[in-house]
């Protein structure tokens, strides 16, 4: 009798991920963090309902150095979203040069001193 809390609360947990999932949608780490439910297990839900045909993607967002690989899910059926092309070396080096300009601009610094690891807050792409 003692583990039936432990199946309530799964139970639970799995119908906080179909909530967040009906509600918004969003990344593994979103739905995660808001069900409460480990990264791992999220992921293994979301893939036997990707399986199943419950969820698709319904957009990619950037990643921390400005990749397009987070799915973001959503419940329902329809075609996955397409990935955005891959950036090419020199859009990179321009869309880094052009935010290492505004800091400099925004600072009165000359831009061969900006670097984007001191300014955290822009260093999102």
């Amino acid at each position: 009798m003692g583990s039936l809390s432990r199946y309530v609360a799964n139970t639970t947990a799995y119908a906080e991920v179909m909530f967040v999932l009906l509600r918004k949608g969003g990344t593994i780490h979103e739905i995660a963090e808001q069900s409460g439910l480990g990264y791992l297990t999220v992921n293994k839900l979301v893939r036997a309902m990707r399986r199943r045909g419950l969820v698709f993607v319904v957009l990619w967002r950037r990643d921390s150095i400005g990749r397009y690989c987070l799915p973001v899910w959503l419940i329902g059926s329809g075609p996955d979203a397409t990935k955005p092309p891959r950036q090419t070396m020199e859009e990179r080096r321009q869309r880094y040069d052009n935010r290492r300009r505004e800091i400099a601009a925004r600072t009165g610094l000359a831009m061969r001193n900006v670097r984007l690891r001191d300014y955290p807050e822009e260093a999102t792409p």
